[in-house]
């Protein structure tokens, strides 16, 4: 890991919110140095969330190849969230629509700084 890949990493497990709303819910994020300690996600899963506790587990964060793919992960996770409680139904696809979708948001965001800008004054 670079020097300048440490510290922007860092810097974004630092400052990423304890608890995001979603919906009229509070969920809230812990991160972990290694493996997700949560039996309801795969083996090396990069996060879970967990519905029943309205709880989003990052793991494997010395890991973590760059920025934009833990932004994703965390972008999937919130993801996965809102579809719990939006009550979604899709049975089997769940992971791959958060997955097409999460992979969408990030290129989106990426490519498109203006609209990043615009999204956030539009949003706050």
């Amino acid at each position: 890991m670079t020097k300048k890949h440490a510290k922007e990493m860092a810097h974004l497990l630092n400052t990423l919110p304890k608890s995001i709303r979603v919906g009229p819910w509070d969920v809230t994020i812990e991160i972990h140095e290694k493996a997700i300690p949560r039996t309801l996600t795969v083996d090396n899963a990069w996060g879970c969330y967990c519905p029943d506790e309205l709880h989003i587990d990052l793991g494997r964060v010395g890991d973590i190849p760059n920025k934009h793919f833990f932004a994703g992960t965390v972008l999937h996770e919130i993801m996965h969230a809102m579809w719990s409680i939006s009550n979604l139904k899709a049975e089997g696809q769940e992971e791959e629509v958060v997955q097409s979708l999460e992979n969408m948001f990030v290129q989106v965001f990426r490519d498109n700084p203006e609209f990043k800008k615009w999204w956030s004054r539009a949003v706050s």
